[in-house]
């Protein structure tokens, strides 16, 4: 029987266990700073049936508790006698249902709630507290405010409240919001589900043209991100940065670059500029570049003929041999220069290492590698850092694109026949053609990776021919 109508769960660290007549001693503290108790034991039965705990202050050897768990037979209590006169409490594990409250939310995806029992929130309630958050009381007579939050919501009259989710203006509606008892998919609603998000599709937005329609996903990456410990939780305006984007500026494609970025750093782990290692048998000088090296493991050398049918490239400073005789690489995914300077073309760099400068003149003679301005930046060490841009966006022109049911119908003047009339055209949604300034129409057609090194990519439209009697024919051999 609850007497405070209070359920504040502690956590604790154990450190060992023990096997004693009745099963099991499990040994620990708990982690609560200023508690008269320190030292916890929990003792089970051998099938780790929980029998009772002892809990005691390591500073005074006289002082320490005992609960035992009563799991049949029948008890009575007098509740007109004050709790703080009776020397135990009983507590009816059945109201907690497994599954439910706190402990529904460790694991993987686990949120840190704080619970407000019987407490009290308001959207910017307090005004000595930040803009965009929710102010709370432990109890809704207290007179003073406790603290607030980015995030609460109300449940039965009670509040729970967490910052995991960041900050924004939206979350002035998030009381009715059923993230705490349902978990969060990147939708809020009574119908929440577990559907895993792998497309911009799958988030409730109709058309992204604004930072509130990415705050979307960036609420949906900060619940499956794991960050570390004191890493600050990303915002739109990280992902912006990361995407080279304006928020006055928000269309399709920038979504999709946050959305994009956020995958990556969900699922591969890898953060911009994060150097990851990876260990070879074999790494020798490479004839496909200068100051590069080819390294293949062992598995990589199929028929054991000491030419591997793969192997990785890397720059020379970015592999170290070990005393074992393997290699440990690498890569940031980024190039570093000695020096880079304008070439002949605007916005582009020749960038090279010092030692491709063989004569010391002061320029390259062995070669060097292009880039243009923006993906290049000096360092304070006066070294240049360098990297591809890995993605692409491809463009179809066109010379007239007229809009027909909600898409763009496009085609070119040559795909017109003697009679005026153009009978094949290329669809596009709305948001994907612009008109240009010289009345031509650019398409975005999809993406190119450039970092296919070994593969050239086209972009093919078939060449247009019109018989006699006014079909279309295609001319294969264009």
């Amino acid at each position: 029987t609850f007497y405070t109508g209070l359920y504040n769960p502690l956590s604790a660290t154990m450190t060992g266990f023990v096997a004693d007549e009745t099963g099991y001693t499990f040994m620990g503290s708990l982690n609560y700073e200023g508690s008269p108790f320190s030292y916890l034991e929990i003792h089970t039965d051998s099938d780790f049936t929980v029998l009772g705990f002892t809990m005691e202050d390591t500073e005074e050897e006289d002082n320490w508790v005992e609960f035992m768990m009563i799991h049949s037979g029948e008890t009575m209590t007098d509740d007109t006698i004050p709790l703080s006169a009776l020397p135990y409490i009983l507590v009816d594990m059945s109201e907690f249902d497994d599954g439910e409250g706190d402990e529904q939310h460790d694991g993987e995806d686990y949120i840190d709630w704080n619970p407000y029992y019987g407490g009290y929130c308001e959207w910017e309630g307090n005004p000595d507290d930040d803009d965009n958050v929710w102010s709370c009381k432990e109890h809704v007579s207290d007179q003073y405010w406790d603290t607030w939050w980015y995030y609460c919501e109300s449940h039965d009259g009670d509040w729970f409240c967490t910052d995991d989710f960041g900050e924004s203006s939206d979350y002035a509606n998030s009381a009715n919001n059923d993230r705490y008892t349902n978990g969060y998919d990147g939708e809020d609603g009574d119908d929440s589900d577990d559907d895993e998000i792998t497309s911009l599709d799958d988030f409730d937005v109709s058309s992204w043209d604004s930072t509130n329609d990415l705050e979307q996903i960036v609420d949906w990456f900060n619940v499956n991100y794991m960050y570390e410990e004191d890493e600050p939780v990303y915002q739109v305006d990280d992902f912006l940065s990361l995407c080279d984007a304006s928020p006055d500026y928000i269309d399709y494609y920038v979504a999709e670059c946050v959305f994009d970025s956020a995958m990556n750093m969900l699922y591969n782990d890898d953060e911009p500029g994060e150097e990851e290692s990876y260990f070879y048998d074999h790494c020798v000088v490479s004839d496909d570049g200068l100051s590069s090296l080819d390294c293949w493991t062992n598995e990589m050398d199929v028929d054991d003929d000491g030419n591997p049918e793969d192997n990785d490239s890397y720059w020379n400073y970015e592999c170290e041999q070990l005393t074992d005789g393997t290699w440990e690489c690498m890569t940031d995914h980024i190039n570093y220069y000695d020096n880079c300077e304008d070439d002949e073309h605007e916005s582009d760099l020749e960038c090279w290492l010092d030692e491709w400068d063989t004569d010391n003149d002061g320029s390259y003679d062995l070669g060097s590698d292009g880039y243009m301005d923006y993906e290049c930046e000096q360092l304070e060490d006066g070294r240049w850092a360098c990297g591809h841009t890995d993605v692409i966006e491809a463009f179809q022109n066109y010379d007239n694109c007229v809009e027909e049911n909600g898409m763009y119908d496009c085609w070119n003047d040559d795909w017109v026949d003697s009679e005026g009339n153009v009978s094949i055209t290329d669809d596009y949604e709305l948001e994907d053609c612009s008109e240009l300034e010289n009345g031509t129409w650019d398409c975005f057609i999809g993406y190119v990776f450039d970092n296919d090194e070994d593969e050239e990519t086209y972009y093919c439209i078939p060449f247009v021919e019109y018989n006699s009697a006014g079909f279309s024919i295609y001319d294969n051999s264009s």
